[in-house]
C-alpha cells in the first residue's frame, strides 16, 4: 500500500507533469491493496481532501485566466485547466467505484468519502450552473469541455446515489450518523435544485432519491433539522412551476420528455408536502399556490385552442392536469392555507385566470364539506365568494372570446359538457350560498350589494344573477324584503339614473319583483309610502292589472298637475319647477292618460318647444335637455295619443334629431322597437314620419346609433302588426343608396364589413375586450364663460371694424338677399322635406312675433 506522503506527492507530480496514466495507476494500486474497513481511514481521508484543494485551485486559476485580458491563448489555457479538472475527478470516480463494490457498510466507516464527494459534486455543479454568465463570450468555445466535466461529475453522483441505496447504512440510533444522514439529504436536495438548470434527467434522478430519503427518514429529519427538507421543498416547487410556463406563454417550447419529467416531479412533490405539510411555512405555501395556478391552466379545455399538439395536450392532462386535484387536497390540509390563499390574491401581478380557476376548484371542494368547515371560507373576515366576485371582472377577455372552458354540470347519463368561466363561477357560488343558514345570510347580502354597485360589469352582473338564484329558491317573504330593501337603495341613487350602478340596480329590482306572485306584487306596492316619488318605477313594467288600476286612482292628481306645472315652468324657469316637470314625465309614462286631452296637448307642446329651442343649446344646457328627452320619450305613449297629435310629435322629433346626442338617438331607436304594438293604426302622415325617422337613424354617422337602428328595424320588420308600416319603411330604405346594400345584408346575416387587421373573430373580440377595460365614466367639465367670451369677442371685432350705421346698412342688404332666396325656395317648396319645412316655419314665426 502506498504511504500517505508518497501518494499525495505522486498525485501532485502527475498533475504537474500531466501524467494521467501514473495517477490512475497509483490510485488503482492504493485502492486495490487496501482492506475494505481501512479505505476511509487510510485512503479517502488522505487523498480526497488533498484532491479537493487541488480542484478548487484549478477553478480559481480558470477564474484568473478568464478575468485577465483576453488574448489568443486564453481559450487554450482554459481548456488545459479543464483537462486537469477532468483528471482530478477521476480520483472520486475510482474511489466511488471501489466503494460501490463493498457489502453493507456503516456510514461512520465511510464518513470521509461521503462528506468529500458531496462537496466536490456541489463545487462542479455550481460552476456549471454559472458557466454561461461566467465565461461570457468564451462560453461557446469551451462548452464542449464544460459538458465533459458535467458528465464526469454526473457519473460520480450516480455512483454515490447507488451506494446510498445498496452499500451505506446509517445507524439512526447514533447521533453522529443521524447528523451525517441529514447532511446527505440536504446536499442531495441542493443537487436536485441545481440540476434543474442543467439537465432534466439528472434533476429527476436526484429528486427521486431526495424524495425517498426525506420521506423514509421523516422522523429523524423533523427531529434534527427539518429545514434540510423544507428549504429544498420551496425551491423545488418554484423550479417545477417554472417548467409550466407553456400554459401562459405560447412561445415556450413543449416537449414530451419535459412533460413526463414534470408529471413525475409533481408526484414526488405531492408526497413530500403530504409528509412535511405541518412544517411548511407561509412562503412555501405561496409557492405551492402559484404552482397550482399553473396546473389549473393545463386542463385540456383551457389548452384546446392553443398551438400545442392535441397528443401533447392529452399527455399534459394525464401527467399534470389530473394531478392538480390530489395536490390541492394535500396542501389544503395546512392550517395556514386559507390565509395564504387570500393573501396571495392581494399581491400585484397575480395570474388572474389561474387564480380564478383555483378559486372555482376550491369552492367546488368546499361544497362537499360540512357547513362548519366551509363557513370559515364564506362568512369570515375574508370570503371566497367575495374573491370570486372581485376576480371575475379581470377576465373580460377570456369571457368575451370564450376560448377558456371548464367542465360543466350535467345529469347522470348525459354526455359531459363544457361551461364558460362565468357559468363555472356562478354554479359553485350558488351551491355554497344554498347551504348557509338564515342567521349567516346577512354577510352574503352585504357582499352581493357591494358588487352590485361596484361599477364593474361582470362583478355586477354576477351579483345580480346570484341574487336572483337566492330569491328563486328562497321564500316569497325573503324576495319581497329584498325588493323593498333595494327600492330604498334606489330611492337614494335614482337621481344618478344614467350611472352604470343604477342601471344594474333597476334591472335587478325588476327581475326580483317578477319572481313574486301576482298577489305578492300587489301587496308590496300597496305597502309603499309616497307613491308620487317615482322610486317604484323599476317594477312598473311587471305590475299586475289591479295594481295599475290602484296607481291610476292614487296618482290621478298627477295628470291634473301637468298643465299647471308646465305653465309655471314657462313663467318661472326655476330648478324646482324643472325637477317637478321631470318627475311628472316619469310618472305619466306609467299611467293611462288616454282621453286626457290636456295631458296629450302638453306633451305635444313640450316636444315642439324642444324642437324650436334645441338648436341654440350647447354644453351643460344641451346635456340637461337631453336627459329630459329620455323621460319625454318614456312619457310619450302612441296608443294613448291621437294620430294627428302623434304626427306633430314625430315631426318635432325629426326637426330636433340632428341636434340629439348619440345616446338620445339610440333611445329613439329603442322607442320604435318598444312601441311596435301601438303602431297598428297609423295614418299616412304618421307612417311617413316613422319611415323618415327610421331612415335617418339608419344613416347616422355614429356606428353605435346605426347598429341600434339596424337591430331595431330587424325587430320591427319581424314583429310589427302593421304590415303597411313595415312596407313603407322598407320602401323608404330602398330609396337610400347608402342603405340599399347594407341593410339587406344585415337582415340576411351576410357579411358586409370585412374585419381589417384581424385574422379571426376571436382576435377582434379580444381587442374589443381590452379596449373596454379602459372605458370609464368621465365627468363633464363645463366652461360656463365660454359663450360670454365668444360674444364679447364678436362685439370687440365689430366695434373695431365697423361703425354702427355701416353695420345696420350691411344687415339690411343681407336680409334683402335672404328674402330673394326665400322667394326662389318657395317656388320649389314641394321638394322640401317636412322636417325642414317645420324648421323654416319655426324661424319665420319668430320674425312674425317681432312685427306684431
Amino acid at each position: 500500500m502506498a504511504s500517505k506522503t508518497s501518494f499525495t506527492s505522486l498525485l501532485d507530480d502527475s498533475l504537474s507533469d500531466n501524467d494521467k496514466k501514473s495517477l490512475e495507476q497509483a490510485l488503482q494500486q492504493s485502492l486495490s491493496s487496501c482492506s475494505d474497513n481501512l479505505l476511509d481511514k487510510k485512503i479517502f481521508s488522505e487523498t480526497l481532501p488533498f484532491a479537493y484543494n487541488l480542484l478548487s485551485e484549478v477553478l480559481k486559476k480558470i477564474d484568473g485566466i478568464v478575468n485577465a485580458n483576453l488574448d489568443g491563448d486564453t481559450v487554450e489555457d482554459v481548456k488545459r485547466q479543464f483537462l486537469v479538472c477532468h483528471e482530478l475527478l477521476s480520483v472520486w470516480e475510482k474511489s466511488m467505484e471501489r466503494v460501490s463494490k463493498l457489502h453493507k457498510t456503516t456510514a461512520v466507516d465511510l464518513k470521509c468519502i461521503v462528506e468529500n464527494v458531496l462537496l466536490t459534486i456541489k463545487l462542479i455543479f455550481e460552476h456549471c450552473r454559472a458557466s454561461k454568465e461566467f465565461y461570457g463570450t468564451l462560453f461557446e468555445d469551451v462548452s464542449e469541455e464544460l459538458t465533459s466535466l458535467f458528465r464526469k461529475v454526473k457519473t460520480i453522483l450516480n455512483l454515490f446515489l447507488a451506494t446510498l441505496d445498496g452499500v451505506i447504512v446509517f445507524d439512526t440510533d447514533t447521533e453522529s450518523e443521524t447528523e451525517l444522514l441529514i447532511k446527505v439529504i440536504d446536499s442531495i436536495g441542493l443537487f436536485a435544485t441545481i440540476a434543474h438548470e442543467l439537465d432534466l434527467k439528472t434533476f429527476i434522478e436526484t429528486l427521486r432519491i431526495f424524495g425517498k430519503l426525506a420521506i423514509t427518514n421523516e422522523y429523524h429529519v423533523k427531529q434534527t433539522n427539518v429545514t434540510s427538507a423544507t428549504l429544498h421543498l420551496a425551491q423545488l416547487t418554484k423550479d417545477i412551476s417554472s417548467m409550466l410556463l407553456f400554459c401562459q406563454d405560447s412561445t415556450d417550447r413543449v416537449e414530451e420528455r419535459k412533460i413526463k419529467v414534470i408529471g413525475l416531479s409533481l408526484k414526488i412533490l405531492d408526497r413530500l408536502f403530504a409528509v412535511y405539510c405541518s412544517h411548511v411555512n407561509n412562503e412555501i405555501l405561496s409557492f405551492a399556490i402559484e404552482l397550482l395556478l399553473k396546473m389549473h391552466r393545463c386542463s385540456p379545455l383551457c389548452l384546446k385552442r392553443s398551438q400545442i399538439d392535441s397528443n401533447l395536450i392529452e399527455l399534459i392532462n394525464v401527467q399534470i392536469s389530473k394531478g392538480s386535484e390530489p395536490f390541492l387536497n394535500t396542501i389544503f390540509k395546512s392550517s395556514n392555507f386559507k390565509q395564504v390563499f387570500f393573501d396571495y390574491g392581494n399581491q400585484t401581478n397575480v395570474d388572474k385566470l389561474g387564480y380564478h380557476l383555483l378559486t372555482i376548484n376550491i369552492m367546488r371542494k368546499l361544497i362537499n364539506m360540512p357547513y362548519e368547515h366551509h363557513c370559515k371560507w364564506t362568512l369570515g373576515a375574508e370570503s371566497i365568494i367575495d374573491i370570486a366576485l372581485s376576480n371575475i371582472n379581470y377576465l373580460q377577455e377570456e369571457i368575451c372570446v370564450g376560448q377558456v372552458r371548464l367542465p360543466g354540470i350535467h345529469d347522470i347519463g348525459e354526455r359531459p359538457r363544457s361551461a364558460s368561466i362565468y357559468e363555472a363561477t356562478i354554479v359553485p357560488i350558488c351551491g355554497l350560498i344554498s347551504q348557509i343558514p338564515p342567521d349567516g345570510f346577512h354577510a352574503i347580502e352585504l357582499i352581493l350589494l357591494k358588487y352590485l354597485l361596484s361599477n364593474q360589469f361582470w362583478s355586477s352582473l354576477l351579483s345580480s344573477d346570484i341574487w336572483c338564484f337566492v330569491d328563486r329558491i328562497g321564500s316569497s317573504e325573503l324576495c319581497a324584503n329584498h325588493v323593498k330593501y333595494l327600492l330604498n337603495v334606489y330611492a337614494v341613487l335614482m337621481k344618478r339614473s344614467n350611472s352604470f350602478e343604477v342601471v344594474m340596480l333597476e334591472s335587478l329590482i325588476g327581475r326580483l319583483y317578477n319572481l313574486l306572485s301576482e298577489e305578492a306584487k300587489h301587496i308590496l306596492i300597496m305597502e309603499l309610502d309616497d307613491l308620487e316619488n317615482p322610486f317604484w318605477l323599476p317594477v312598473a313594467r311587471f305590475l299586475p292589472s289591479k295594481t295599475k288600476l290602484f296607481l291610476q286612482n292614487r296618482l290621478a292628481c298627477v295628470l291634473n298637475e301637468i298643465p299647471r306645472t308646465f305653465t309655471e315652468l314657462q313663467r318661472q324657469p326655476t330648478v324646482q319647477n324643472w325637477n317637478r316637470i321631470t318627475t311628472l314625465m316619469l310618472l305619466i309614462g306609467k299611467l293611462n292618460y288616454m282621453g286626457e286631452r290636456n295631458t296629450i296637448d302638453i306633451l305635444s307642446r313640450i316636444w315642439n318647444s324642444v324642437a324650436s329651442t334645441i338648436e341654440i343649446f350647447e354644453g351643460r344646457q344641451l346635456d340637461i335637455l337631453s336627459e329630459f328627452m329620455l323621460k319625454l320619450f318614456s312619457a310619450t305613449q302612441p296608443e294613448k295619443i291621437q294620430d294627428d297629435t302623434f304626427f306633430s310629435i314625430l315631426d318635432a322629433v325629426l326637426t330636433s334629431l340632428s341636434y340629439f346626442p348619440s345616446y338620445v338617438k339610440a333611445i329613439a331607436s329603442y322607442y320604435l322597437k318598444n312601441n311596435i304594438d301601438s303602431l297598428d293604426c297609423c295614418g299616412i302622415k304618421t307612417v311617413n314620419a316613422l319611415s323618415e325617422l327610421n331612415c335617418r337613424l339608419l344613416e347616422d354617422e355614429n356606428p353605435w346609433v346605426r347598429q341600434e337602428a339596424f337591430e331595431s328595424f330587424d325587430y320591427v320588420a319581424h314583429m310589427c302588426p302593421n304590415e303597411d308600416l313595415v312596407t313603407k319603411m322598407a320602401a323608404a330604405i330602398t330609396k337610400k343608396s347608402s342603405l340599399r346594400d347594407s341593410l339587406p345584408a344585415y337582415l340576411s346575416g351576410t357579411t358586409y364589413y370585412e374585419l381589417q387587421d384581424f385574422t379571426d373573430i376571436e382576435g377582434y373580440l379580444q381587442q374589443i375586450a381590452k379596449h373596454a377595460k379602459n372605458v370609464c365614466h368621465i365627468c363633464n367639465n363645463y366652461d360656463d364663460s365660454q359663450r360670454d367670451e365668444k360674444l364679447a369677442k364678436l362685439e370687440i371685432e365689430s366695434i373695431e371694424s365697423f361703425d354702427e350705421n355701416s353695420c345696420l346698412n350691411d344687415l339690411d342688404e343681407h336680409v334683402s338677399k335672404i328674402c330673394d332666396e326665400l322667394n326662389d325656395i318657395f317656388k320649389k317648396h314641394n321638394d322640401i322635406g317636412s322636417h325642414m319645412l317645420q324648421r323654416l316655419r319655426l324661424i319665420c314665426a319668430k320674425f312674425l312675433d317681432l312685427t306684431e
